[in-house]
């Protein structure tokens, strides 16, 4: 097993762990305010199964501003994980990814649809919330008062307000803190074209596997999530009881194994045709 830590110039920084040549590729994709320590209850899991792909998306961990763009699209997000791909010769791959990471694998698969074999969504995004919305316009209001910090920490409280999300809205807090205030304002600004790329999303034909864990206390996204579900057979939707919205980090243990099934049916289903 072959480790590798990477960053080029124009290029994400991320972490390479290549069991075996013969396995496939899953790349995970943390949220805003994230980075590729999100995934170390998965990294421990899955690494004996595939191929891992665990990057620090711009702005964020160990990547810089990559190309001092002064606006952000889903596209350009999705176009830098593509890059790692192509750097790394892995033609297809498996992605899994939370909250808005979730996002950037819809654009993976809208943009660049003969990279992805499946995705597997832990605290989906699949519409856009009121308190999305709400949240957005605030923080563009209040950016010129109060620091990033507590804007961050206040969406968090919002999107993972019970005691039994602590854990996790606590290490999501403490991850954005490398963030800077300038990236966090263009992350936010992502959000400008945010309700045509839902409309995009759900209204273009769905027809790759996936998978979508979802907590039963993810009270801001699961209900777009059952809505989508009942309008797309492909998403196999499962979830969490007493769960908040970043599952993966709060119930790894289930939603691992959910995951290594969804994932060991897909390549058993492959290699019997």
């Amino acid at each position: 097993m072959h480790v590798t830590f990477c960053m080029a110039a124009k290029h994400l920084y991320y972490r390479k762990i290549e069991k075996s040549p013969e396995l496939p590729w899953l790349v995970f994709v943390h949220g805003a305010g994230g980075s590729n320590l999100t995934w170390k209850r998965q990294e421990d899991f899955f690494k004996n199964h595939f191929n891992l792909l665990i990057p620090d998306l711009r702005d964020h961990g160990d990547t810089g501003n990559l190309d001092n763009q002064e606006n952000y699209t889903f596209k350009l997000i999705a176009s830098d994980l593509i890059k790692v791909l192509d750097k790394e010769k892995i033609r297809e791959a498996h992605f899994a990814g939370v909250s808005m990471g979730t996002l950037v694998i819809h654009a993976i698969y809208r943009f660049f649809p003969e990279r992805i074999s499946s995705m597997i969504l832990y605290g989906g995004v699949f519409r856009n919330d009121f308190r999305l919305r709400f949240f957005t316009a605030t923080a563009k209001t209040l950016n010129y008062i109060l620091p990033y910090h507590i804007m961050y920490r206040f969406f968090a409280q919002i999107v993972m307000p019970g005691n039994n999300h602590k854990k996790a809205r606590n290490i999501m807090i403490q991850e954005s803190a490398k963030l800077s205030a300038e990236a966090y304002n263009k992350w936010v600004g992502l959000y400008t074209g945010f309700g045509q790329f839902m409309k995009q999303i759900v209204n273009s034909p769905f027809n790759i596997p996936a998978l979508a864990c979802m907590g039963s206390q993810d009270f801001v996204f699961l209900n777009g999530a059952k809505n989508f579900a009942e309008r797309n057979k492909s998403l196999n939707l499962k979830i969490i009881k007493n769960c908040g919205h970043v599952c993966n980090i709060e119930r790894p243990g289930e939603v691992n194994k959910l995951s290594l099934n969804f994932l060991n049916e897909l390549m058993f289903a492959k290699n019997a045709i």
